[in-house]
């Protein structure tokens, strides 16, 4: 080799090493800790006020959902109650042309067949009363 200059060998221990140095700090200082307490509290009460919210969605459509149920029951028992009416009100009319039945009485056929057809159009738009009510509740647009 050469005479004396400035050779290193490979293995010095000193040449072969790195070092890092880091903090981490397990305890946030005072003054973060003080300036983060309002955010965590809005952060809070935001997620309160969105899970209230959710429940009130929720409730609303599962109330929505059984007034709709009640609505298709009904207007299936007077659809019912009016096919029945209208044939009861063809069987009089029948009877009354053959002389069987005074007019009083098909008059009354008549009357209770308008009456069967109110509550089943009442009935029809109770239902889509309903089904707008339900996409209100689960926030559909119309």
């Amino acid at each position: 080799m050469a005479c004396g200059a400035n050779v290193t060998a490979f293995d010095d221990p000193l040449h072969n090493s790195l070092q890092l140095r880091f903090r981490l700090p397990l305890q946030p200082s005072a003054p973060t800790s003080r300036a983060s307490r309002p955010a965590n509290a809005e952060l809070i009460e935001a997620h309160t006020v969105y899970s209230l919210g959710r429940a009130k969605v929720a409730a609303e459509a599962e109330a929505a959902r059984a007034e709709l149920e009640q609505a298709r029951t009904v207007s299936g028992l007077t659809e019912a109650r009016y096919t029945l009416a209208i044939d009861t009100q063809r069987l009089l009319a029948k009877a009354f042309a053959l002389g069987e039945l005074d007019l009083t009485a098909r008059l009354r056929a008549e009357n209770e067949r308008f009456e069967a057809e109110l509550q089943f159009t009442r009935a029809k738009l109770e239902a889509a009363r309903a089904i707008s009510r339900l996409n209100q509740a689960l926030e559909h647009l119309p």
